[in-house]
Formats: C-alpha cells, sequence, structure tokens
C-alpha cells in the first residue's frame, strides 16, 4: 500500500489543536483524523501518536513535538516507509457506516482494530462522512460486535 497523503504537513500543522502538556511538560497537539487519509480516501495511523480519547474534539490524534510540521512529515514518511498490510472492513446499519481498520502490529496501545462509526453528511469536507464515535478493539470479532453495539446505541434501523 503506498501513502500519498492529501494533506499537506504544513496544513496539519495550521489545523492541530494545542493540548495541555504531558505530565513531562512537553508539548502535545491534537491532529484531526480526517487529516491522514490516502489516495483511495481511507484513513491510516501516522507513527509517533496516540488515541485521542477525549471528548471534545471527536476522532484524531494526538502528538508530543516541540517541531510539529517537522514532526508531522516524519510520520507520514515512516507510514509509507513500513508498507502496512492495512484492510479496511465496512458495516452499515441505517444512515451509520461503521469502518474498521486493521492496525496489526502498529497500534501503540496493544489493540490491532480501529472502529470509525460515520454518519453520511453530504457538503461537508470529509469526504461525505463526519466521525460520531471511535475505538480500537483487540480482535476483528470484537470490533464487528463493538461497531454494531455502537450503531445500535446511536438509534440505527437495520
Amino acid at each position: 500500500m503506498t501513502i500519498s497523503n492529501l494533506t499537506q504537513p504544513a496544513t496539519i500543522a495550521a489545523n492541530a489543536v494545542r493540548l495541555d502538556n504531558c505530565i513531562n511538560g512537553n508539548p502535545r497537539y491534537y491532529l484531526q483524523a480526517y487529516d491522514f487519509t490516502d489516495a483511495t480516501g481511507a484513513l491510516y495511523r501516522p507513527a509517533y501518536v496516540k488515541a485521542y480519547r477525549g471528548k471534545r474534539f471527536g476522532a484524531g490524534w494526538v502528538m508530543t513535538s516541540y517541531s510539529l510540521e517537522n514532526d508531522i512529515r516524519d510520520a507520514i514518511a515512516s507510514v509509507e516507509l513500513r508498507e502496512a498490510p492495512w484492510a479496511t472492513y465496512s458495516l452499515t446499519q441505517g444512515e451509520f457506516t461503521a469502518n474498521i481498520s486493521d492496525n496489526s502490529g502498529h497500534a501503540q496501545d496493544g489493540s490491532s482494530y480501529w472502529v470509525n462509526v460515520c454518519i453520511d453528511v453530504t457538503g461537508d469536507n470529509f469526504g461525505g462522512h463526519q466521525v460520531i464515535k471511535s475505538r480500537s478493539y483487540s480482535s476483528m470479532k470484537a470490533a464487528q460486535r463493538g461497531a454494531v453495539a455502537m450503531m445500535t446505541k446511536m438509534g440505527a434501523v437495520s
């Protein structure tokens, strides 16, 4: 898989939101998940980031950096080098779509499947989808069950 990021590192750095410093005093930034898409529109996890677990900004990544634009450029380049065999699986239930990405061997938190539940919103900048909820799972079966449970809780009609 060849990653050609559609968003330039300077634009990603300009869109980044400054978070509180980490426990060691290093600066942290929130990066939108949709800034990291390849030519096919599939999301991918850049290197050197952790999943954003807050509720304020939605799905995204947290990067600790003193030189944000350079570190974003390095993160994209290292993903291109490792040529990850990621697969994406989609489930649709009503107006919701759950995208399950296989991050085997690349997730820093030990999980290997990332689920994004999206709603179809036409006319926006994110390719018609807005991420409502995200979560990581340790197996594909658990990810599928979790995706269905999340969509059902949000009122999706099958």
